[in-house]
């Protein structure tokens, strides 16, 4: 991507990330944020049609960092023979959202979190693929990882209310406790 291009939607994600700072979502303009960004009309609709697309395209940028390659491909040979390879990842995952906290907090915070929340899901339920299948013995797979799914994100609204202020190997560690993935 051009820098400049990119620069601009840095500046439009900057002030969007404000924005929810000071209002609600649901009161923040497309002017809000091209005010906030100093950006003109046609500049913000060269990047994002809405402010859904905006939220979409800040939480996917998000979650594809967050559920990086990196974790998704732990080879069993990067995972000391003593530790759940599910574990191991929502460790690693926990940590990314540590070091992402900012933008989880705030995002965590605003009035349409739910939004954000059916992204995350999609991301979820590829890291659980595996621990569905092996629990979903006479209950529905479906049920499982709805389960699964939405107690991390309980989970994770939980740790940003307190900003996550719990380390995040022992939040991770409170996670894998939960569902039984250590035992």
């Amino acid at each position: 991507m051009d820098r400049r291009v990119l620069k601009t939607r840095k500046a439009i994600m900057k002030a969007f990330y404000v924005l929810l700072d000071k209002k609600k979502y649901a009161d923040i303009t497309i002017q809000d944020i091209i005010d906030e960004a100093d950006i003109g009309r046609s500049t913000f609709y060269a990047h994002f049609e809405t402010k859904d697309e905006l939220l979409h395209t800040m939480c996917s940028e998000l979650f594809e960092h967050v559920f990086s390659n990196e974790l998704k491909e732990l080879s069993p040979h990067d995972i000391p023979a003593d530790v759940n390879p599910l574990s191991l990842k929502i460790h690693h995952l926990f940590s990314h959202l540590y070091d992402n906290r900012n933008e989880i907090v705030r995002i965590m915070r605003f009035d349409s979190s739910e939004i954000y929340k059916f992204y995350m899901r999609s991301y979820l339920e590829e890291l659980f693929h595996d621990r569905a299948e092996k629990l979903s013995i006479g209950i529905p797979e479906d049920f499982v990882m709805k389960m699964l799914t939405d107690s991390f994100v309980s989970a994770l609204e939980w740790w940003a209310g307190d900003e996550m202020k719990t380390p995040p190997g022992e939040a991770a560690s409170y996670y894998c406790k939960m569902i039984s993935v250590d035992h």
